[in-house]
């Protein structure tokens, strides 16, 4: 859930830049990007803090880092067209869809799947 959702205002496509990247901090590290014991303290997670960024693999690039902190920055996220810049940059090197292959994520067909369905969004 976007910041601006979880305080009851309009939610616009910038709601699936945040969600995409939440889902891709999740990809690369295995645990969400907010975490509470229960669903108020997740909300209040999303509303005031920031992710853990020392949870994101040492091999990172830097390019990947910046891609996610825009995804997820707050207030005023970023519009599709701001980020396209950014998405181009952190593919370019093919390093997401490896890191995909290599993470904790579910195993065989389905990770594989999960690599290209982020490449694909990028795209």
């Amino acid at each position: 859930m976007a910041p601006e959702q979880a305080k009851g205002k309009p939610v616009d496509r910038r709601a699936d830049i945040w969600a995409f990247g939440c889902v891709l901090f999740e990809i690369l590290t295995a645990r969400r990007a907010f975490e509470g014991e229960d669903i108020t303290e997740t909300i209040s997670a999303v509303v005031t803090r920031e992710p853990n960024w020392s949870q994101l693999p040492t091999s990172t690039p830097p390019s990947v880092e910046r891609l996610l902190r825009r995804c997820l920055e707050k207030p005023g996220l970023p519009t599709a067209a701001a980020l396209c810049c950014g998405v181009r940059t952190a593919t370019s090197s093919g390093w997401i869809f490896a890191a995909v292959l290599r993470s904790r994520s579910p195993k065989g067909p389905q990770r594989e799947a999960t690599a290209a369905g982020v490449v694909t969004a990028f795209f």
